[in-house]
């Protein structure tokens, strides 16, 4: 089975564009070089028990903007419920940096 990743031509020519100075068997063994030992049968060559095993510069934009069914869910989550209207931040001092006024200056 071919990968979506490497049949989609413009995910190629995105990735040579980026790299001209490799010739197409380079990037054939860039590509080659991220098949997983194991992956799933059905699956995308790529596609191993910890996600997608590219690289987010060599995939293609399908698999770049796929959302599992758990992250579409939680998508629609906060699509239907409202956001509060909290507001929260905090100052962190900064202890190593301590600004002097020269002498004979007017400001910092």
């Amino acid at each position: 089975m071919i990968s979506e990743t490497i049949s989609e031509k413009e995910t190629i020519f995105r990735y040579m564009s980026g790299h001209p100075d490799q010739k197409p068997r380079h990037v054939l063994a860039a590509y080659m070089e991220y098949v997983a030992e194991k992956s799933y049968e059905g699956s995308c060559v790529y596609h191993t028990e910890k996600g997608c095993s590219l690289p987010r510069n060599m995939r293609s934009n399908t698999c770049n903007n796929f959302l599992c069914d758990s992250l579409i869910e939680l998508s629609e989550l906060f699509n239907k419920t409202p956001m509060p209207k909290v507001l929260y931040f905090g100052l962190r001092r900064n202890y190593g940096f301590h600004f002097q006024k020269k002498k004979g200056s007017k400001g910092y």
